[in-house]
């Protein structure tokens, strides 16, 4: 079971889709309440609390604005959740995908243009399965649920993904 709801914490809507400006916006009004300049005459003990919630809300924004993290958090939410091994529950057809995917980069990575449309084609394919998270976790229907467990485990995989095409991007020194 969960400690925390961070969408309290951060006095946002229970949602899938976030508006990053009010995410950031909320970040701001909420370490200013906690910074410690407001506390100096504070006793140690609410120094100490004020601190933790300080961390609280650190790590609250810091899942709300990662899109998986988030559709993580949702699910758990609602009780549903992913742990070391789901990753094994994934279709197998998707699992052979993931391969294809890793030789396709394999071979990419050493022509510049095939390297940036493989790029392209896998940010794209990372914003489809968000567009579908959108849409699976807002409905809050069991079935969606079990479907969102899936996007959020491809979503994991495509984010993987993308940080290793952006340090063969660095290596290779191709502009973004």
């Amino acid at each position: 079971m969960l400690d925390h709801n961070y969408f309290d914490i951060l006095d946002l809507p229970e949602q899938f889709s976030q508006d990053i400006n009010v995410l950031n916006e909320k970040l701001t009004q909420l370490q200013s309440t906690v910074h410690p300049d407001n506390f100096a005459q504070a006793t140690a003990q609410e120094k100490r609390l004020m601190m933790q919630y300080s961390a609280m809300i650190n790590e609250a924004y810091q899942v709300m604005k990662d899109p998986i993290l988030r559709a993580i958090h949702l699910l758990e939410l609602r009780g549903i959740v992913l742990d070391n091994d789901t990753a094994k529950d994934l279709d197998k057809a998707f699992l052979s995908y993931q391969l294809s995917l890793r030789e396709e980069l394999e071979e990419a990575s050493h022509v510049e243009s095939a390297f940036l449309a493989f790029r392209e084609k896998i940010e794209l394919a990372f914003q489809n399965i968000l567009m579908d998270l959108s849409k699976l976790l807002d409905l809050k229907h069991v079935k969606n649920l079990v479907l969102a467990r899936e996007k959020v485990l491809q979503g994991q995989f495509y984010q993987k993904l993308m940080a290793d095409i952006e340090k063969i991007s660095r290596s290779l020194e191709v502009d973004r």
